[in-house]
């Protein structure tokens, strides 16, 4: 018997403890969170032979069997309803996830005349791509400050240290929300070289912050960046080239920081609230 059969004899034969969980995590009216966290490791252990395999399998079983029996679904961006559609969701909705952007807003002033520092908020794993812009600062007179804490840490430390940029690059950790915004006003550009998202709060926080953005040009990013940023191929060289231009380009430096602050508005937690607010109401 292949693996894939083992496992599908396996759930059929514990399919009460998935359609408890199942039937758990579609009542809204339960306290879902503990229970289902419990009922998700006794499922997880009615499966020892598939410890690595098997957990994304129960994940997909689970994502499907939710999107195609909830009335409606909320997609924090766009390009997340097809992918819902694919799964079985029928009524599809787009509220984008909620940023107090009022608190990062800062008094000061961006006119472009020093533009030295970057930040870059994320996890350190492959998929953030860190390294991408370790290697961008290589030939530019510019510090990068990592905020962030992953399994890349110690990769992307040794590759700072091959690079001779130490001086460059700061490595601060993971750092409290209420903490975080005076790094964003301390910051003159943020950058992200990501792979892959569904949202990126960040980016988010950054526009609040005044900060212009370089980052990679994906569809995720470039829904909510729209024209209030630089999208670029996620490519060393290429992010190089575009952190140095907005160094030597003031007036390109002001405006983007400009378009930020405005097209942030589109994620003013207040209105997305209200949008959720709307929709719970709507199935009342």
């Amino acid at each position: 018997m292949s693996s894939q059969d083992q496992f599908v004899s396996l759930l059929k034969t514990h399919q009460n403890i998935v359609h408890k969980v199942c039937n758990l995590y579609m009542d809204r009216h339960s306290e879902r969170e503990d229970l289902f966290q419990e009922i998700t490791l006794q499922a997880w252990k009615a499966f020892p032979s598939f410890r690595g395999d098997a957990k994304f399998k129960i994940r997909r079983f689970l994502e499907r069997y939710s999107l195609a029996n909830v009335n409606k679904v909320i997609c924090v961006t766009g390009y997340l309803v097809p992918y819902a559609r694919r799964n079985g969701a029928k009524d599809v909705t787009v509220i984008y996830n909620r940023v107090d952007i009022k608190s990062f807003h800062n008094d000061r002033k961006r006119d472009g005349h020093t533009v030295k520092e970057i930040l870059c908020v994320a996890r350190l794993d492959s998929q953030k791509y860190q390294g991408c812009l370790i290697k961008a600062l290589k030939n530019i007179d510019m510090n990068l400050t990592l905020i962030g804490s992953g399994q890349m840490e110690k990769y992307l430390r040794e590759l700072v240290v091959k690079l001779d940029i130490v001086n460059k690059v700061r490595f601060v950790g993971a750092v409290a929300n209420k903490e975080i915004r005076a790094y964003y006003k301390s910051a003159d550009i943020f950058a992200i070289a990501t792979h892959y998202e569904g949202f990126c709060i960040p980016v988010i926080e950054a526009m609040a912050s005044g900060l212009p953005i370089i980052a990679s040009d994906i569809p995720p990013i470039r829904e909510v960046v729209g024209e209030a940023g630089i999208l670029v191929e996620n490519k060393s060289e290429v992010f190089s080239k575009m952190l140095n231009r907005l160094k030597e380009d003031k007036e390109l430096y002001v405006s983007l920081s400009e378009a930020g602050k405005r097209r942030v508005l589109l994620f003013d937690s207040e209105l997305l609230e209200q949008k959720e607010k709307d929709l719970y109401l709507s199935l009342c």
